[in-house]
């Protein structure tokens, strides 16, 4: 049943994220998905018919080696690849060996067939996503 649309997933295994490039956060593992509109192959919550969701990630990244200061990290909300939110992060040289987590939430209106994936980038630095990043995605009634 669409209406009840519900969705957490986290990610299994921690995976790399090359410098200066977007990377689709691999929510790979679900704890629950009512409604059958997530895919742990594609990371994508796929929309059935129109519908408003509630999207909140929360994603961690460590460093290689260590954050360049002055450099930055983004995560963003797409929908049906194109950004719906971005926030920015940026690296302060107290923080080089520090574990950053970026956090997002945002409404998105979805047509049939439109998806939401989450993203994040890192501007100069290596880095790898860590296993206690979390989304969950919620129809709203």
């Amino acid at each position: 049943m669409s209406n009840q649309a519900r969705l957490r997933a986290t990610v299994g295994t921690q995976t790399a994220v090359v410098a200066a490039t977007s990377t689709t956060v691999p929510f790979n593992t679900e704890t629950f998905d009512i409604g059958s509109k997530f895919a742990t192959d594609t990371y994508r919550f796929t929309a059935d018919e129109a519908m408003y969701v509630m999207v909140q990630a929360s994603v961690t990244l460590a460093p290689a080696t260590t954050w360049t200061s002055g450099a930055y990290l983004t995560i963003s909300v797409l929908k049906s690849g194109s950004a719906q939110k971005t926030v920015r992060i940026p690296i302060v040289a107290t923080a080089a060996t520090d574990y950053h987590t970026l956090q997002i939430s945002d409404m998105v209106s979805l047509a049939n067939t439109n998806y939401i994936t989450v993203q994040v980038y890192s501007s100069v630095d290596a880095c790898t996503i860590e296993t206690s990043s979390v989304l969950v995605i919620a129809r709203i009634p």
